[in-house]
């Protein structure tokens, strides 16, 4: 999905964007930018030559989006689950605090894998400028 917003800042290959500023995001209703002046950074992998308020386009990639998407919201609670019911394997069932505990260590390690997914991809799964507008 491809987006607009306005330089903030540069450095370096990162820029920091700042999405909802113009008029043709009051049409768009992009559920990235619902949230007014919501800011991010997105990559300059192709160079442009930009100075802070340029208005540019950049690339959300639909699949990569609702992967990390899954890798935050969806495998916590998957884990969750799982480590409940190891939990309840080791505990039994009769031990129900102990089961609940087990679940949320679950969900501190799906957290813990989608920081190190993170860390292990660095800046490469940033949106990416594709022009200026």
């Amino acid at each position: 999905m491809y987006e607009c917003g306005v330089v903030q800042k540069i450095s370096d290959k990162i820029v920091t964007i700042k999405c909802g500023t113009n008029s043709t995001c009051a049409a768009c209703k992009s559920p990235i930018c619902r949230k007014k002046d919501r800011i991010f950074e997105v990559r300059n992998s192709q160079g442009f030559e930009l100075a802070e308020g340029d208005e540019v386009e950049f690339l959300l990639p639909s699949g990569r989006t609702v992967f990390e998407s899954f890798l935050v919201l969806i495998l916590p609670l998957l884990l969750f689950i799982v480590f409940y019911y190891i939990g309840k394997g080791i505990f039994g069932a009769d031990s129900e605090g102990k089961n609940i505990l087990c679940g949320v260590l679950g969900i501190a390690n799906g957290f813990l894998i989608a920081l190190f997914y993170k860390r292990l991809r660095g800046n490469k799964d940033m949106p990416v400028i594709t022009r200026k507008c």
